[in-house]
């Protein structure tokens, strides 16, 4: 998979609050509710949440924000099409994926592009685009362990820095170019080896 270049975002004006990023349809498999619930036990407070997206969960989550009383941290801005997904993404420091399976995610692609830190489940595709440690953090499918990698890049901007920058380089790897060079050379390798 790959995408045409996009042109570079901004870096967003840092006011230390961080912000993440949720897109996707609220269902079972993208697995919003644990999203919510990962934001709810940061011990660092300098943190807004948008949701993107709508689905059979939606209802369920605008509850649980509501019990959780985060309705000021935590908004949903519905189903966005792509350009404004564009638009939020380039405002956002991190993409939360806390899915619980996953293919190649072209938001996790545009992400990287768009210079996001990506904490997400350590899952089929989402391999393809977190590097641990690098350009983001896998976790396990526990609240505990979002909300853990969360507070480390809300408590060190250098951190966060560090990782945006990462992703802005991993995001090379899926340009347009440079997939079609790929497809060539593994084409061109099956046919020597025929």
């Amino acid at each position: 998979n790959g995408i045409p270049p996009l042109a570079q975002s901004q870096e967003p004006e840092t006011d230390e609050t961080l912000r993440i990023l949720f897109v996707g349809r609220l269902s079972v498999q993208k697995n919003p509710l644990l999203a919510i619930e990962s934001v709810a036990l940061m011990s660092q407070q300098n943190w807004q949440l948008q949701i993107v997206g709508e689905g059979p969960l939606s209802e369920a989550a605008r509850k649980r924000v509501t019990q959780l009383g985060l309705n000021s941290r935590i908004s949903f801005l519905g189903w966005q099409d792509s350009k404004e997904v564009a638009a939020v993404l380039s405002q956002a420091d991190v993409l939360l994926m806390t899915s619980l399976q996953e293919g190649l995610p072209m938001v996790g692609i545009e992400a990287l592009h768009h210079g996001l830190a990506i904490i997400g489940s350590a899952i089929g595709g989402l391999q393809d685009i977190i590097v641990d440690s690098v350009n983001g953090f896998f976790c396990s499918l526990r609240a505990q362990d979002f909300a853990g990698r969360l507070d480390s890049l809300a408590a060190s901007p250098k951190l966060l820095f560090m990782q945006k920058r990462a992703s802005r380089e991993k995001a090379k790897d899926f340009d347009f170019a440079a997939s079609v060079n790929r497809y060539e050379t593994l084409l061109n390798a099956a046919r020597r080896s025929a």
